[in-house]
């Protein structure tokens, strides 16, 4: 291994003077809101709210229905 600092993991950037670098920039919407859960959700930043990035419509269209706990399409139970 080379000798002198090594390079820490999953901390913050720091700049020159010092102080950390934030993540998100204060004036970037949803900055206060948590992040969805998953990758079939997305965040509604005015209300801070996680839904589906498909609609019922768009499952509608192909002869399924969708689940919301899963966000997924599935296929109509008869």
């Amino acid at each position: 291994m080379r000798k002198g600092r090594q390079k820490e993991r999953g901390k913050p950037k720091r700049k020159k003077n010092g102080k950390i670098k934030p993540s998100l920039p204060p004036h970037t919407p949803g900055a206060q809101c948590p992040p969805c859960p998953g990758r079939r959700r997305v965040l509604d930043p005015k209300t801070c709210q996680c839904h589906c990035s498909q609609s019922q419509e768009s499952c509608r269209q192909r002869g399924k229905h969708l689940n919301q706990q899963s966000c997924r399409c599935e296929a109509i139970r008869r």
